[in-house]
């Protein structure tokens, strides 16, 4: 049983053009037509949501559509930014023992083997709901494009919607590989590093009563406890924070306009021209009715509050506070 290799996340990232290691001219040439991709579908969906907002549909459309978009455009960033630091990392991890080094050890063999499997289940699934958004255009009966794009609303010619459908298709092509290869790449250095604290675990005890190796395990020891900062640096805070952002930003602004449009419904009832004699039908069911709708619907966060911009403020105060105490800490 070997360690996991990175050709198979760079596979992947490879096809369009954010292989770490690969510098060619033709890879350039993928990634300006990824990216170029990409961009176009993100710019179609903020130009439909600033431009034909039409309330909830649209809210629902876009975070549907859009948060995915950017997430992968800070995965992007991360792999264009620290290419030479991911290529560092990989480059580190040769250095470590194998691990047969000490004999066979089922243990140390079996994070590489969960890593395999439950990767080729991820890559599955990711395969799998690629094609599930692709094929979704041919099952729906709404006539709408894969995601939200800008026209939708006003209704799409067919050769327009035939572009959108080559536009989304090509950037949901982009976001299987680039997601699937750049987690597989960062887990499979966690991977690496793993086994090879369980090596130098087992060294330890080994070479206790002999100097020279145990000096050597001191070495390789500090060596591979200098890739966690690093990858910590690579992927310090931005992918995750931003993401948790955007998520929660746009679930909680959906919860805030259901309660604000629920509430609204009283009062189309209240405000009424109560100077004609008509207004007064049906007072009791009115009055009953007005009751019912001051109890706003809403969702709630797992039962603890409501999802609603009070709560997203809530909720970003509290996390950045734990952030920052825990960065304060590390440095400590």
């Amino acid at each position: 049983m070997g360690k996991v290799k990175f050709t198979e996340p760079l596979e992947f990232l490879n096809v369009v053009g954010l292989n770490p290691e690969n510098c060619s001219n033709f890879s350039l040439f993928r990634r300006v037509i990824s990216l170029g991709f990409f961009l176009v579908v993100i710019t179609l969906g903020l130009l439909e949501l600033l431009l034909h907002f039409e309330g909830l549909e649209t809210c629902s459309r876009a975070s549907e559509a859009m948060i995915v978009q950017y997430q992968l455009f800070i995965k992007i960033a991360v792999l264009l930014k620290h290419r030479k630091n991911l290529v560092v990392l990989m480059q580190k991890t040769r250095k470590f023992w194998p691990l047969d080094k000490f004999g066979q050890d089922a243990k140390i063999e079996r994070p590489h083997k969960l890593l395999k499997a439950f990767f080729f289940a991820y890559k599955l699934i990711m395969i799998l709901m690629a094609l599930q958004y692709i094929l979704r255009k041919f099952v729906s009966k709404n006539g709408k494009p894969l995601a939200i794009a800008f026209g939708e609303s006003k209704g799409l010619s067919p050769k327009v919607d035939h572009l959108y459908f080559v536009l989304h298709s090509t950037s949901t092509f982009v976001v299987l590989h680039a997601v699937t290869g750049f987690d597989r790449l960062f887990f499979f250095l966690i991977g690496h590093v793993l086994t090879e604290l369980k090596l130098v675990k087992k060294s330890y005890r080994l070479t206790q009563n002999r100097r020279e190796k145990f000096l050597e395990t001191v070495q390789h020891h500090a060596f591979a406890l200098e890739i966690p900062p690093d990858l910590g640096h690579v992927t310090k805070y931005v992918p995750y924070v931003i993401s948790f952002i955007t998520q929660t930003f746009t679930f909680c602004f959906i919860g805030s306009l259901l309660i604000t449009w629920s509430l609204q419904v009283p009062d189309a009832i209240f405000y009424n021209d109560w100077g004609k004699n008509q207004a007064y039908k049906y007072k009791t069911d009115k009055i009953i009715a007005m009751i019912r709708g001051q109890r706003a619907a809403k969702l709630t966060l797992g039962g603890f509050g409501d999802l609603d911009l009070e709560s997203f403020n809530l909720v970003v105060k509290n996390a950045f506070s734990f952030f920052t105490f825990v960065n304060a800490m590390n440095q400590k």
